[in-house]
């Protein structure tokens, strides 16, 4: 009965053949073969003669639609005013009083920035009435004066003349004394009348 080799029986074999036939032509031409010359990468000079590449740029389109760069705002809920919070506004009535204080505040400042009219120069000793009106109120006192005294004869010695005679010192001292009262008063009515001033 034949015994089997063990496994480092047959490994010894496979290296001895390996090691003889290295021995032979094979291990002539590997020793005949020149050794190449070694690289100089280190001093290698590069030429930048060709473009560089451009990066790649980012493709957006590709982009997966449930990535938004932007975050969109958060709904804002409408503000609700409550009826019955809100206060009226206050409207103050406008008075006639301050209205029309306002239009009459532009025509009393056109007023008062208008000059006023410079009265001409009178002379002091200038009558207030003309020549002709004076004298024309003389005559019509002097003929007053005429039918309330007028100049009758001497007295006859008849009742009625010597009551004439008794009378006309008083009646003159009446005149005088009334007359000059009375022609003011008529005149300031006149005058007032013509003017519209009540006195």
């Amino acid at each position: 009965m034949s015994v089997e080799p063990s496994m480092e029986e047959i490994l010894s074999s496979i290296k001895r053949i390996i090691a003889e036939e290295g021995d032979g032509p094979t291990r002539g031409r590997r020793l005949s073969r020149p050794a190449p010359p070694p690289r100089d990468d280190d001093h290698e000079v590069l030429e930048l003669r060709d473009p560089m590449p451009e990066p790649a740029r980012p493709d957006f389109a590709r982009v997966e639609p449930g990535f938004d760069r932007r975050p969109e705002p958060a709904p804002v809920e409408p503000v609700r005013a409550d009826p019955a919070r809100i206060e009226p506004a206050r409207v103050e009535p406008i008075r006639p009083e301050a209205v029309a204080r306002t239009e009459s505040e532009p025509t009393s400042r056109v007023e008062a920035s208008r000059p006023e009219p410079v009265a001409p120069a009178r002379s002091e000793d200038e009558p207030i009435i003309s020549a002709s009106a004076a004298e024309a109120s003389r005559g019509s006192l002097e003929n007053l004066s005429r039918l309330l005294v007028k100049p009758d004869p001497a007295s006859d010695g008849t009742l009625e003349g010597m009551v004439r005679d008794m009378l006309r010192p008083m009646l003159r001292d009446w005149l005088d004394r009334n007359l000059p009262a009375m022609v003011e008063t008529m005149v300031a009515d006149e005058i007032a009348r013509i003017t519209g001033q009540p006195r």
